[in-house]
């Protein structure tokens, strides 16, 4: 008797199984195990030539010259992982290994994207230069940690709560990096308005750059814990159960239309690289006149 499920159990175990099957075969997916650790070592070559760089060389601060050569280390790793994961009969054969790698990677990106953030947040002006804020910075990881700590134990949460209550058809099948609804278009642009709007009107405009790390930061931190607690609970199902473990895809001819939709996305990609960058010269440029 105890073996037997209501009928509701067994639609929620059910929607769950759909659930995570569907998450292995799109953004869980091993063929996307390359493109992150590429992702990330650039991010994480762009956070080490500059911020942590700047830091532990320019600004005089020798205390972050082990956060320093931990990047490093952390940029080999990438390469490695990024060399073997094109080898795909080894992906596939070691699935929960290299599930557990991009849920490794999933962490990597949000700590990545989210000291980018902190970056800009303790980003000063003096004498002409722009320079981090080392007194600031400290004080300010710390918090940031604290939330990102706090975001991530939401997401666990929410994830248990969908367990119990099995995994909406919606979430299965709609947007694939939907965010919770805790954290929905609506407050994410609230968020997003009270930072940037309101300081800037009181201080017209002088923490421009800081308020838009903040909302950076905000955005990130929110929303981006939620891929390392999907990715790792899968590579469990996967050290469970093979259903949730992948089919390694055959070699197959793109056709012209899927060529030129895969151009079309590495160009919008690219076209929001550079124009984050932009502003980020802007913004950078725009703090150092007014600092004049």
């Amino acid at each position: 008797m105890s073996n037997q499920l209501s009928k509701s159990e067994r639609e929620r175990d059910a929607a769950n199984q759909t659930y995570f099957i569907t998450l292995a075969e799109s953004r869980a997916s091993l063929g996307g195990l390359s493109g992150l650790a590429f992702i990330n070592a650039a991010l994480m070559s762009l956070l080490t030539f500059t911020i942590v760089a700047s830091m532990a060389f320019y600004v005089g601060s020798r205390s972050f010259l082990f956060l320093y050569f931990a990047h490093l280390a952390v940029l080999g790793f990438s390469a490695v992982v990024f060399l073997v994961s094109l080898v795909r009969p080894l992906t596939f054969r070691f699935q929960v290994f290299f599930s557990s790698l991009l849920a490794v990677f999933a962490t990597l990106l949000v700590y990545t994207l989210c000291l980018m953030g902190l970056g800009m947040i303790t980003n000063v002006t003096r004498g002409g230069y722009t320079m981090f804020d080392l007194a600031v910075f400290p004080v300010v990881a710390v918090i940031g940690l604290l939330y990102v700590c706090g975001a991530t134990v939401v997401h666990v949460l929410l994830l248990r709560k969908r367990l119990r209550e099995g995994h909406s058809e919606a979430r299965t099948w709609g947007n694939l990096v939907a965010a919770s609804s805790v954290y929905n278009s609506k407050s994410l642009w609230t968020i997003f308005g009270a930072v940037m709007i309101v300081p800037n009107v009181l201080t017209q405009g002088q923490y421009l750059w800081n308020m838009f790390g903040v909302a950076a930061f905000l955005l990130f931190a929110t929303v981006t814990p939620s891929l390392p607690v999907e990715f790792t609970y899968l590579a469990y199902l996967k050290s469970r159960d093979r259903r949730y473990w992948e089919h390694r895809p055959g070699r197959r001819v793109r056709s012209k239309g899927e060529v030129r939709a895969i151009v079309k996305k590495v160009a919008l990609w690219v076209g929001i690289v550079f124009a984050f960058c932009v502003v980020m010269l802007v913004l950078t440029k725009l703090g150092m006149s007014d600092s004049r």
